[in-house]
């Protein structure tokens, strides 16, 4: 299976990297460039493609659509292409200050793409893409837990790991804790009455314990949980911080309670935190991680630098069973 063959089950994709400057772009450009059949829709989750950095004002690459391509763009895009797009329709939202249109390509050519600032708005623009004719959307996006990329709407993402996000060592951590995550399944149970307070599980019925977060509230739910009969499972709706856990720990080490969270990536934990919950606990999420291939990229504005070949090698000896390649072989 290629990796960057995009099929029909991918039909919402999101492109994510570790830091800025990650080199999504240029993975997309290479996606749309080797994937000439189906009629994209491509958006960005704010604004991407500009020719220059904003902050350190180098060199970027425009975002290169192929005819028939459809694509969220500015006002400004729409009178620099002109004759080049045809105009489908305005949309309801800003990116800033900007008005935000969608446009198909009517010849290839190079352009920035923007996007809503919001997940609901997000999601709602590419249904909007897809009911104008595209088969395929490709999200140049973010990786938070206010992003698209991590929305039940996503189909796979694809992963940059640029060597700005810092040493060699540190992107393997990184990628490490990303892969655990990547790992954790779905909830086996009707888990879609759970809402936006934790709630735990007892004799079999869930209770809301009316408590929105944990930081700051780590001591309340100690004294919910610390008793006897232990909770059989606990909902965590948002983060679960590396201070937080340091706190619970003990706690949930000793009653072994099936943990379940919104999405794997609301456990904000470092690598050996994470381990050690998964040791210790039954793990499930409402959504899934969805990381279809990890593309690298050892350019970087600044120390420390990387030799690209040691780079590879060592992310590939790191990740033996993952799809890894270079982006800078697909130029």
């Amino acid at each position: 299976m290629n990796p960057l063959v995009i099929d029909s089950n991918q039909r919402i994709v999101a492109i994510v990297g570790l830091c800025k400057n990650a080199g999504k772009t240029t993975l997309l450009n290479h996606i749309i460039r080797t994937n000439p059949y189906p009629i994209f829709g491509v958006m960005s989750t704010g604004r991407d493609g500009e020719r220059h950095d904003s902050v350190s004002g180098h060199r970027k690459p425009e975002v290169k659509l192929g005819t028939g391509t459809l694509f969220v763009c500015d006002t400004l895009s729409l009178d620099l292409h002109l004759s080049k797009i045809s105009v489908l329709a305005k949309l309801p939202w800003k990116a800033g200050n900007r008005e935000l249109w969608i446009a198909q390509a009517l010849q290839e050519l190079e352009t920035e793409i923007f996007g809503p600032a919001n997940v609901s708005a997000q999601i709602e623009c590419a249904h909007s893409l897809l009911s104008m004719g595209a088969q395929n959307i490709l999200i140049d996006g973010s990786i938070d837990r206010k992003s698209i990329a991590l929305s039940s709407e996503i189909d796979s993402i694809y992963l940059v790991a640029g060597a700005s996000f810092g040493s060699t060592g540190q992107i393997v951590d990184e990628l490490r804790k990303l892969l655990l995550l990547n790992k954790i399944e779905l909830y086996p149970a009707d888990g879609s009455f759970l809402g936006s307070c934790i709630s735990i599980q007892e004799n079999g019925l869930w209770h809301d314990t009316h408590l929105e977060s944990i930081l700051g509230h780590e001591r309340e739910l100690i004294k919910l949980i610390d008793k006897a009969p232990p909770p059989q499972s606990l909902f965590f709706p948002g983060a679960l911080s590396e201070r937080s856990f340091r706190i619970l720990q003990a706690y949930l080490e000793a009653i072994r309670a099936t943990i379940v969270v919104s999405h794997p990536y609301n456990l904000s934990l470092s690598y050996n935190q994470l381990e050690q919950l998964l040791q210790t606990n039954p793990v499930y999420a409402l959504k899934s991680f969805k990381i279809r291939a990890i593309a690298l990229n050892p350019w970087t504005l600044s120390p420390p630098y990387q030799d690209p070949a040691e780079f590879r090698d060592r992310i590939c000896r790191e990740f033996p069973e993952e799809c890894v390649f270079d982006v800078m072989d697909l130029k």
